[in-house]
């Protein structure tokens, strides 16, 4: 019986774990947005901004492509693009569909 009740604490420790692991995630990241540049022909932004989850990872550089309106939501437009650390990344559009990304001369990790 009491191997059963060590187990059953165990996962329930796992659980809260977990729970907690998720709440953190959502709740404590917030994007800093550097840059919103809507398109020539006015359909669609690019939006360049770091992702801060506090204490729990560095800062990391991201491009998302979302339609021109509405606002920014890091969860509802995922990146197309990810940098490892925060860089100074320059964006422009060449017309309504490409855009430009110029990189660092010595990027980390591209994703």
């Amino acid at each position: 019986m009491m191997h059963k009740l060590l187990l059953l604490a165990s996962f329930l420790s796992l659980g809260v774990y977990g729970a907690f692991e998720l709440w953190h995630r959502f709740v404590t990241c917030a994007p800093h947005i550097q840059a919103d540049l809507l398109s020539p022909d006015g359909a669609r932004r690019a939006v360049l901004y770091n992702m801060d989850c506090e204490a729990t990872t560095g800062l990391d550089t991201h491009i998302a492509l979302m339609p021109a309106g509405g606002a920014f939501k890091a969860e509802r437009h995922p990146p197309v693009f990810v940098l490892d650390g925060s860089h100074d990344v320059k964006m422009s559009w060449r017309d309504g569909r490409t855009l430009v990304v110029d990189l660092p001369s010595s990027p980390a990790r591209i994703q």
